[in-house]
């Protein structure tokens, strides 16, 4: 018995078509058309965290710093983390290095490190808060 050779025509017409008679891998390659795989999930929530900050998903995979991108970019490695995704993965998906998501990870200091060092009358501290 010959193999067949499937086009999209074939894969087309299957959900009018009764699945008996037909191959398991044929069966198996239609239901792998319908479901999204994890990267496009991933692809999906990280459009969906630049949209909810007012930025472009060009701009949230850029070499910008702003505080609004920055923020963007670490809410966008938050969720990717929950999926279980690896700094790696996230990484590529983000066009950064997994280092760069390793940091992006790490908890935010409220402030600079000389405040810490300031007394809290020093204006350069009071200054530094604020920001």
């Amino acid at each position: 018995m010959g193999t067949k050779e499937w086009t999209a025509e074939d894969l087309g017409t299957m959900d009018a078509e009764p699945m008996e008679g037909r191959s398991p891998e044929l069966v198996a390659a239609l239901a792998v058309l319908d479901t999204v795989t994890p990267l496009e999930e991933a692809e999906r929530l990280v459009r969906e965290v630049a949209r909810r900050h007012g930025i472009d998903i060009l701009e949230l995979r850029s070499a910008c710093k702003t505080r609004e991108v920055v923020n963007a970019r670490r809410d966008a490695v938050r969720v990717l983390r929950a999926l279980k995704l690896s700094t790696v993965v996230i990484g590529r998906l983000l066009d950064r290095d997994h280092s760069s998501i390793l940091n992006l990870m790490r908890p935010r200091k409220q402030a600079h490190r000389l405040v810490a060092a300031a007394t809290p009358t020093d204006p350069m501290a009071i200054e530094l808060v604020r920001h």
